[in-house]
Parts: C-alpha cells; sequence; structure tokens
C-alpha cells in the first residue's frame, strides 16, 4: 500500500519506527513528491496528537529510549549495523526496481525481531511482479533506455 500511496506509510512510522525506514525509498529514486507526502502525512498526524496528547507523546519516547538494557549489551551496536544493512537493501532495491527488498529491510530493521515480526515478509512476496513507475533519470542525465526511447 505504501508503495502506491506514499501518506499509508505515516502509520508505519508513527507505530514501530524502525521500518519506516522503507519510506526512504522514494528519496534513493528521487521522487521527491512522494517522500515529501510520506513525510508531510506523517509530520501532520504527528503534531496534531502531540497538541491532543503530549505527555503520552513524552512516554513514548522514554519507552523507546529505556527499553534497550534487557536486549545485552551488544544490542545497540547490532541494531546499528542491522539498520545501516537495511538502508543498504533499501538504496538497491530503488535504484534497481526491486520493491520486494522494502519488507525485507524493514524486517530487519525491527529492533528486536519476534516470530511475529517476520509476517512484514509476507509482503515481499506481494511485491515481487510489482513493478513501480520507471525512475526519473539522475540530474536530467538521461540512460541509455530512455535516450533511445527518445530517438524513436
Amino acid at each position: 500500500i505504501g508503495m502506491r500511496y506514499p501518506a499509508a506509510w505515516a502509520a508505519v512510522v508513527l507505530t514501530k519506527v524502525t521500518p519506516g525506514i522503507g519510506l526512504l525509498w522514494f528519496a534513493a529514486r528521487a521522487e521527491w513528491r512522494s517522500f515529501a507526502i510520506g513525510i508531510g502525512v506523517t509530520a501532520v498526524v504527528a503534531t496534531a496528537s502531540f497538541v491532543l496528547a503530549p505527555q503520552l507523546w513524552i512516554e513514548w519516547v522514554q519507552r523507546l529510549t529505556g527499553g534497550s538494557g534487557t536486549a545485552g549489551s551488544g544490542y545497540m551496536l547490532f541494531f546499528v549495523a542491522r539498520c545501516v544493512i537495511a538502508l543498504g537493501l533499501v538504496v538497491i532495491g530503488a535504484r534497481t526496481n526491486r520493491a520486494w527488498l522494502v519488507p525485507v529491510a524493514a524486517t530487519i530493521a525491527v529492533p528486536i525481531i519476534w516470530p511475529d515480526s517476520l509476517a512484514m515478509l509476507l509482503a515481499a512476496f506481494a511485491l515481487v511482479r510489482w513493478k513501480p513507475a520507471s525512475r526519473p533519470a539522475a540530474s536530467g542525465a538521461r540512460s541509455n533506455a530512455s535516450a533511445a526511447a527518445a530517438l524513436r
């Protein structure tokens, strides 16, 4: 859903945070409008909820930052490494039109992978055949394929 409707990423970012790394798909493809929609909707929902219940946001941030002690001493190093790998997968997927890598990256980016976290991988099956719109050419330069198409 998030690949077709970037605003849907707000639900991911505001509930699970790190799987929101998939929103960077649009940035890696230079699809700035879609990226801005995803970030903008997320910001509007977060701002509205903060205005309505600021204490809940404070408690949520405290919960996010205070729960890693039970995971072990090397947890943060391992977690950061997984996030870097996930970011790399999103960029590779975006640049090669492999949208199925986004749910794989989102799964890798989950702070603690529980068995139910693996359910995100089901989205990869739906995205194997999905073809995104062609990626805009970087900095005005045309790829060989688009240059050949322009000549026809």
